[in-house]
C-alpha cells in the first residue's frame, strides 16, 4: 500500500517550512542556500566532513554536531526535504498516534524536534519525548518547544537513560544511519546476501532491545528505515521479534519520495520469539505488498524471486545450510538471482558476424538497445559506466534500490 498525499502531509510541510526547511531545491540550490546561511568558512568545514562521511571515515552524526540552530539544521535537511516529509507523514499516519487521547510518545532520531513540536501542538493532551545523540541541537529544541515536549540525549544502541519514563508509542523516520555500521554487500550473490542479512540483524537487535525497555506492554513502534533490499528488511523484522516486538504486517506500506521507496511497518511490544519459516514467508509477503505496481514480470518470475529470497533468508536467520548447487554446463552462466520464465541463459556465442547483446545480470539476449543502469555499491569493479541489462532486470535492480537509471 502506498501512502497518499493527505491533509496531514500539507500541514506537516507548512510546519517544516515555518522552521527553515525549503522544498523543491536541487542539490546545487540546497548547497548554495546552506552556504549563505552559515557562511563560507563553516560551509567548507561542512563539505570536508561530508567527504569523510562518504569515504566511510566518519559518521553522519559528526555533521549534525556542527549545527546548533533549529533553522540552520532544517536548512541542511532541505537537501532531502521531500524524503523527510514523506517518511514522517507516513510514520504518523501508520502509527495512529494522533488518535491517542493520553499517554507518552517518543520520537527516535528527532534532530531539531520540528516533527515533535508539530505533533505536540496538534495533541496537547499527549506528552512527547524526543531522543537523539546530538546534544547541541537538542538544547536548541528545548528552548522553542511547548511544555508537553521533552528532549533526552540517547544513543539507542546503548542502554536508555535511567530517567526516561515508559512510552506508549515510538516513532522513527530514518532514525538509524547504516553508512558506518554495516559494510556494503552484493545482494545478488548468495553468500554475500546471507552475510549481509546477519550483519543488519546484529546491528538492529540492540536497538530494538533498548526500545523495548522504554515502552509499556502493548505499545507500538512505527518505523521507516533506509532498507531498500528485502534482506535488510527481513533482518529488521527478525531483530524485532527476538527482542520482544511483534511485526504488524498488515500495516506495512510504502512511502514514496521521488525515485525512492521506503517501507513503513508497525511493531507491537510483547514477548520475544524465535522466527520460524512461516514468519519469514510473512516477511516476504509484506515486502511484496509494497512493491510498485508498475514493476513488470510474470507470475512465474515472481514465484522464482520469492523462493530465492526465502531460501537465502532462512539460511541467514534460521541457520539452514545451503542446498548443494547442481553442476552447470560449460558455456552457461551460473547466477543466484531468479530469472523470468521468458528469460533463458544462452551459450557462449560461436557464430559469425556481430554477437548478440546480452544482459549483464541474467545473461539473456537483450532485445533492442537494452537499458543501461548505474549500480549503487554493487560490483564496483564494473566502474561508473553502468551495465547493460534487459528491461526486466532494469526494473528489478531499480526497485530494490541497487541501481539507478
Amino acid at each position: 500500500m502506498r501512502i497518499q498525499e493527505s491533509a496531514l502531509t500539507s500541514e506537516l510541510q507548512a510546519a517544516l517550512e515555518s522552521e527553515g526547511m525549503t522544498f523543491g531545491l536541487s542539490p546545487d540550490e540546497a548547497d548554495a542556500l546552506l552556504r549563505r546561511r552559515i557562511g563560507e568558512k563553516r560551509f567548507r568545514r561542512f563539505c570536508r566532513t561530508m567527504d569523510q562521511v562518504r569515504a566511510g571515515r566518519r559518521a553522519i552524526h559528526d555533521v549534525y554536531c556542527q549545527f546548533r540552530s533549529i533553522r540552520v539544521m532544517n536548512c541542511l535537511m532541505s537537501l532531502q526535504a521531500e524524503v523527510v516529509l514523506a517518511t514522517n507523514a507516513a510514520v504518523i499516519e501508520t502509527s495512529g498516534v494522533l488518535e491517542l487521547g493520553s499517554g507518552r510518545v517518543g520520537e527516535l532520531g528527532c534532530l531539531a524536534g520540528s516533527v515533535l513540536r508539530f505533533l505536540a501542538q496538534k495533541r496537547p493532551t499527549l506528552n512527547f519525548l524526543g531522543f537523539d545523540r546530538v546534544p547541541r541541537i537538542l538544547a536548541a529544541a528545548r528552548t522553542e518547544s511547548p511544555s508537553n515536549c521533552q528532549f533526552v540525549p540517547w544513543d539507542y544502541a546503548k542502554d536508555p537513560p535511567a530517567e526516561v519514563l515508559k512510552c506508549d508509542a515510538l516513532l522513527g523516520a530514518l532514525c538509524i544511519d547504516f553508512h558506518n555500521l554495516v559494510p556494503k554487500y552484493d545482494w545478488f550473490d548468495d553468500d554475500s546476501a546471507v552475510d549481509g542479512t546477519k550483519a543488519y540483524a546484529e546491528v538492529l537487535a540492540p536497538c530494538f532491545s533498548n526500545w523495548r525497555g522504554i515502552v509499556n506492554d502493548g505499545a507500538h513502534c512505527t518505523l521507516v528505515l533506509r532498507l531498500s533490499p528485502f534482506f535488510p528488511f527481513s533482518a529488521m523484522c527478525h531483530a524485532a521479534m527476538i527482542t520482544g516486538w511483534e511485526p504488524d504486517y498488515s500495516s506495512c506500506r510504502a512511502a514514496v519520495a521521488g525515485d525512492e521507496r521506503f517501507r513503513v511497518i508497525k511493531f507491537v511490544a510483547g514477548g520475544a520469539v524465535q522466527p520460524s519459516a512461516g514468519a519469514i514467508r510473512e516477511m516476504v509477503s509484506a515486502w511484496e505488498s509494497t512493491v510498485s505496481p508498475d514493476w513488470g514480470g510474470d507470475a512465474a518470475y515472481h514465484d522464482e524471486r520469492r523462493n530465492w529470497a526465502l531460501k537465502l533468508t532462512e539460511r541467514a536467520l534460521l541457520k539452514i545450510p545451503p542446498e548443494p548447487e547442481p553442476p552447470t554446463k560449460k558455456g552457461s552462466l551460473s547466477t543466484s538471482a531468479p530469472l523470468s520464465s521468458t528469460q533463458t541463459q544462452t551459450p557462449n556465442y560461436t557464430g559469425e558476424g556481430k554477437p548478440p547483446r546480452r544482459c549483464d545480470a541474467c545473461d539473456c539476449i537483450v532485445k533492442g538497445r537494452g537499458h543501461r543502469v548505474y549500480l549503487t555499491g554493487v560490483h564496483p569493479s564494473w566502474g561508473n559506466n553502468g551495465i547493460l541489462v534487459c528491461k526486466q532486470c532494469a526494473a528489478y535492480l531499480t526497485e530494490l534500490g541497487l541501481a539507478t537509471r
